[in-house]
C-alpha cells in the first residue's frame, strides 16, 4: 500500500522512512477524489460542459481523506503536462498525462478500454 509523508511540528521537516514503524500489513488509507473545476481557463472552457454532470473535474489523490471538508483550492504543477480524459465511468477528468493509464487501472477499466 502507499504510504502518507508523516511530518514532525517540533523540527517542522518530513520524517524518513527510518523513523517511522509500521505494522506487519499495515495500509494507509487513501481516496481518489474528483474535483469540479469552477472557473476553467481559456484553455480549459471547451472541456467544460453546461450542466453538472458534465463538467470538467481535476482527479485527486489523497491520504488524509480526513482532510477533504476542509479543502478549498486544487494545486496544479506548471511543470508537469496535463491531459483531458474522459470515460463513461468517470466523465472527463483533468490528469497528469503521466498518470492517465495508471488511473484507469485504478478505477478498473480494462486495458483496451483505457481513457479516451
Amino acid at each position: 500500500g502507499r504510504k502518507p509523508v508523516h511530518w514532525s511540528p517540533s523540527s517542522r521537516t518530513a520524517l524518513a522512512e527510518a523513523e517511522l514503524e509500521y505494522p506487519e500489513g499495515h495500509v494507509s488509507k487513501s481516496i481518489y477524489v474528483a474535483f469540479e473545476v469552477e472557473e476553467p481557463s481559456d484553455a480549459l472552457r471547451p472541456y467544460h460542459g453546461e450542466r453538472s454532470d458534465d463538467r470538467l473535474k481535476v482527479a485527486v489523490w489523497t491520504t488524509t481523506p480526513w482532510t477533504m471538508p476542509a479543502n478549498l483550492a486544487v494545486a496544479v504543477n506548471p511543470e508537469l503536462e496535463y491531459s483531458v480524459v474522459e470515460h463513461e465511468k468517470t466523465g472527463r477528468l483533468l490528469v497528469a498525462t503521466d498518470l492517465a493509464s495508471n488511473l484507469a487501472s485504478k478505477f478498473g477499466l480494462p486495458e483496451e478500454e483505457e481513457f479516451t
